[in-house]
C-alpha cells in the first residue's frame, strides 16, 4: 500500500505541474508535445481542472472513491486523536484559522499537535487502541466489502487523514483488500514512538487546501483506465475539487447536511448527479441499486 501511495503521489505530482503549464500559456499544444516525450500521452490527456468532460466511457467498468473522515467512516479520526493530547492540543487546534495559530497548513498542524502529544507522553500504543475506536457504519463496511467483491469494481481513497490512521481502521475491519488506491498524507512513526505527517503533494489549485488537490488525482484514476461510471463519496469542502472532475453520467454522493451537500447546491459548475445520504445504509442501498445490481 505504501508503494502504490507513493507512486500515485509522483504521479500526480507531475500531473499538476503539467496543469500550471496549461493555465499559464496560450499554447496548450506544444506543453502536451513536451510533455508527451517525457510521460505517457495518457497523463497529457487529463490536465486541466475539471478536464474530463471528454472523457471516453467504455466498457463496465465502475470506479467508486471515498473520502475517509465522516464519509467512510462516522466520524474524524483527526479530531479523535486530538483527545489525547490534553488541554494544549485542544487549545492550539481551536485557534486554527485565525491569528493566533502559528500553522496556515493543516497537515503542518496535525504534525504539532502530534509533536505535542509525544512530549505529553502519548505513546504509539495508545495512538493505535484510539484509532481502532473509529466507527465504520455496519452497511458501509458491507457497501465497501461488496464492492471489493464485484471483479468489475475498482474502489480508492482520497483523505487529507492520515496513512497511518487509514491503515490502522482499515485493518481493524479487514477491508484493506478492497482499496486499489489510498491516497492520503503520508505518515509513520519514528523510533521514539512519534508520529510524523508529510504533505501529499504540491499543487497549485486554489480550490484545495495547499497539500491535497483531489481533483489532480481524480484526473489520475482517469487517466489511467476508462470506466463507464464514477462515483465519489464524501462529505466536506476539499471534497469539492473532486466532484466537479466527474462529468455527466457519474455520481457524487455527498453527505446530507454537510458542506459539501451545501456547496455543490449552490455551485453551477456540477455536471455530475448529486445524491444525498445520511449514513451507510443510504449508500449501501444506493451501491445495490446503482453499481452492484447493474446489466
Amino acid at each position: 500500500m505504501k508503494v502504490r501511495v507513493l507512486c500515485q503521489i509522483i504521479h500526480v505530482s507531475l500531473m499538476c505541474l503539467v496543469r500550471v503549464l496549461l493555465c499559464s500559456t496560450r499554447v496548450p499544444n506544444l506543453v502536451s508535445a513536451i510533455f508527451k516525450s517525457s510521460l505517457s500521452a495518457r497523463m497529457s490527456s487529463a490536465v486541466t481542472p475539471g478536464g474530463n468532460s471528454g472523457r471516453i466511457r467504455s466498457g463496465s467498468r465502475v470506479l467508486v472513491v471515498f473520502d475517509f473522515d465522516q464519509s467512510l467512516t462516522e466520524g474524524d479520526s483527526n479530531r479523535l486523536s486530538r483527545q489525547l493530547g490534553g488541554d494544549k492540543v485542544k487549545d492550539l487546534r481551536n485557534t486554527y484559522g485565525t491569528s493566533l495559530c502559528p500553522y496556515t497548513s493543516w497537515t503542518e498542524l496535525m504534525g504539532a499537535t502530534f509533536a505535542m502529544s509525544h512530549e505529553a507522553g502519548v505513546t504509539r500504543l495508545q495512538f493505535e487502541e484510539h484509532m481502532r475506536a473509529v466507527v465504520i457504519h455496519n452497511d458501509m463496511a458491507t457497501a465497501c466489502r461488496l464492492l471489493g467483491e464485484d471483479s468489475n469494481v475498482d474502489c480508492a481513497i482520497l483523505s487529507d487523514c492520515n496513512s497511518v490512521f487509514i491503515e490502522l481502521i482499515l485493518e481493524k475491519y479487514g477491508l484493506q483488500k478492497v482499496f486499489k488506491n489510498v491516497v492520503t498524507n503520508p505518515a509513520r512513526f519514528n523510533d521514539e514512538g512519534r508520529l510524523l505527517i508529510e504533505h501529499c503533494h504540491q499543487h497549485s489549485c486554489k480550490r484545495c487546501p495547499e497539500n491535497l488537490c483531489k481533483g489532480a488525482f481524480m484526473d489520475t484514476f482517469l487517466s489511467e483506465m476508462a470506466y463507464s461510471k464514477v462515483a465519489y463519496i464524501g462529505d466536506g469542502g476539499g471534497d469539492v475539487c473532486a466532484a466537479l472532475s466527474l462529468v455527466k453520467g457519474d455520481t457524487v454522493l455527498a453527505r446530507d447536511g454537510y458542506p459539501l451537500q451545501k456547496k455543490l447546491v449552490q455551485s453551477s459548475d456540477l455536471k455530475a448527479d448529486l445524491s444525498v445520504w445520511k449514513d451507510g445504509t443510504g449508500v449501501l442501498d444506493w451501491m445495490r441499486t446503482n453499481v452492484l445490481l447493474r446489466e
